[in-house]
């Protein structure tokens, strides 16, 4: 740990221009500029800048969550919101001047909104959360990449409510914010996005090193939120969100710190950054599990983990999320390699989470079992995906859309959290169970191969024994779901659930699985018994467009014992 002392040194031989040298570098600016002006990315963001009428919030929204606890609304506002300032901030990074007048008004906007909080985490004045850091990171940014352009009182005023916002009262006391040692992406979003703010707006080197030394105390809880194998604990799409911010972090106290001060020296760093290489299935396809979403790895986020680490492999999973990107200043100026093409290695174990992943001759299964403790965790042991061609034959439902329920007693009623969203047995009528308690095991060798145990999941005092054993063929086309149960007494119920996105026939005794392109799948299995396909109950308040439709292969076999076995087989048709 670096003393105050020594930080304070750090800061009286550094300046703002040190944090993100490369919003600095004209060079690789005027590269980026050709980029978006000849793919016509600037023409698009400049068609969605709302010129006469930024983003507001209305009191009627506002009463809506507090009636419906949906928070679609307060996401759908500061999401716009984050648009408007990071497209037309960019515009006039790249030489749009008609757009310096929309981003005062954007930004003088947001210093007007009364609270930068959203309004599901609103606790009190002083509140901080995860959007109040990201704002501050993102106006701190446009300060130092456009802050020459603008109107001086209105660059003050940012600083001033940066300071007024969050920047004071962290600095004060960073202990009384319930996330400054949490043990998941809320500290490295708060800390390092107000750390990387302080370090561009804060002139007095005494103040800001005490910032630093905030910011840099929890870094050893937050290394906490990942296993000992580099795995987050959150799923994928949380590394990125809450590994990336610390990367942000990271790469701008090296550079301020003229390389004195190093995030990543230690042992577990190295394997972190890895953990997208271990879940990816392709770009912009990755195994889902908890709440997440595939998405494509930002060029940024590949670039900074290079700085440290040598993981050129990285450089072939990373895209934009979408036609339109909306990226910082900062992000924007690092391009999407060209010729780049992933290849997964044959196998992947996680040890340690319990994740298995095998690519055989362009299949790929995933399994999980770890527990379901995990920070937004899903009920999900033993469940697996099923991939060929760019498609989930078997999937993962994904992250529902939030809302207050999302995070509250009623989580597990969602169907994207309860294990019913997931290809798991429901035993007696009863769905798995939340909590560490039902940790589950995994075992894997490539002479044994994959066999989980996730009893300890279901609360039913009768079932002594549940294994899964998984079996992908070399050549792809075959994977294979050995289930064995046991009972002290002959089970009630018992149905295996097989979750998909694809199309689906019955044809008597097997479920045909038909994907949007490719061959394809024959789901069967060896004891008799009926497969039926239903439509799964979804609240609308719930439910992901990303996701889209998803149905439910339910198997219900025909003979119950205390003891059954019932293999499955899902083979590629053709």
């Amino acid at each position: 740990m670096h003393s105050k002392d020594d930080l304070k040194k750090v800061c009286k031989n550094a300046s703002a221009a040190d944090v993100l040298p490369e919003l600095l570098d004209g060079e690789q600016r005027q590269v980026m500029r050709e980029k978006f002006e000849a793919d016509g990315t600037l023409d698009a963001w400049a068609k969605t800048i709302t010129i006469d009428s930024p983003p507001v919030v209305s009191y009627s929204a506002i009463k809506d969550f507090h009636r419906t606890g949906n928070e679609q609304w307060g996401l759908d506002f500061y999401e716009e919101q984050m648009r408007q300032l990071k497209r037309a901030s960019a515009l006039v990074f790249y030489g749009r001047d008609e757009f310096i007048h929309p981003l005062e008004d954007i930004i003088w906007e947001i210093c007007q909104t009364d609270n930068w909080v959203l309004t599901c985490h609103y606790k009190h004045e002083n509140s901080i959360d995860l959007w109040v850091a990201m704002l501050a990171y993102e106006l701190s940014v446009v300060i130092q990449g456009v802050g020459d352009k603008l109107d001086p009182p209105l660059v003050q005023r940012v600083k001033d409510e940066i300071n007024r916002r969050c920047l004071n009262n962290y600095h004060d006391n960073p202990d009384q914010f319930w996330w400054y040692r949490i043990k998941h992406n809320w500290n490295s979003v708060c800390n390092g996005g107000l750390a990387v703010a302080a370090m561009i707006i804060e002139d007095d080197a005494d103040r800001l090193a005490t910032i630093l030394e905030h910011a840099l105390s929890p870094t050893d809880e937050f290394f906490k939120s990942f296993t000992e194998d580099g795995a987050c604990t959150e799923g994928p799409g949380y590394w990125r969100y809450g590994w990336g911010y610390f990367m942000r972090w990271a790469w701008a106290l090296k550079n301020f710190s003229k390389g004195k001060i190093n995030l990543l020296d230690r042992e577990l760093a190295e394997k972190v950054c890895r953990y997208p290489l271990a879940v990816a299935i392709d770009t912009g396809l990755e195994l889902s599990f908890c709440d997440s979403s595939p998405q494509a790895l930002p060029p940024y986020l590949a670039a900074a983990i290079n700085d440290f680490y040598s993981v050129p492999e990285l450089f072939a999973l990373t895209g934009w999320q979408d036609d339109t990107p909306e990226l910082s200043l900062w992000e924007s100026l690092f391009a999407i390699p060209e010729n780049q093409c992933y290849e997964s290695p044959e196998e992947v174990y996680l040890y340690d989470m319990s994740v298995l992943k095998l690519c055989y001759n362009g299949t790929t299964m995933g399994a999980s079992c770890n527990h379901n403790g995990n920070n937004h965790n899903h009920n999900d042991l033993g469940s697996f995906i099923l991939h060929r061609d760019g498609i989930n034959i078997i999937t993962d439902p994904g992250a529902p859309v939030y809302s207050a329920r999302t995070f509250s007693k009623d989580r597990y009623d969602i169907f994207y959290c309860n294990s019913r969203g997931h290809s798991v047995p429901v035993v007696n009528g009863l769905f798995q169970q939340p909590g560490w308690e039902g940790r589950g095991e995994m075992t894997y060798s490539t002479e044994d191969g994959c066999c989980m145990q996730f009893r300890r999941a279901y609360p039913d005092e009768t079932l002594t024994k549940l294994t899964r054993e998984l079996d992908l063929a070399r050549d792809g086309r075959t994977l294979t779901c050995i289930d064995t149960f046991a009972f002290t007494q002959v089970p009630k119920s018992l149905e295996e659930v097989f979750i998909t996105g694809c199309d689906v026939e019955l044809e008597g005794d097997y479920a045909k699985i038909i994907p949007q392109k490719g061959q394809p799948w024959k789901l069967s299995v060896d004891q008799p018994g009926r497969f039926e396909l239903r439509t799964p109950e979804i609240h609308p308040d719930d439910y992901n467009e990303k996701t889209g439709p998803l149905w439910q292969i339910v198997f219900i076999p025909k003979n119950l014992t205390e003891v059954i076995r019932l293999a499955f087989k899902a083979e590629l048709m053709g």
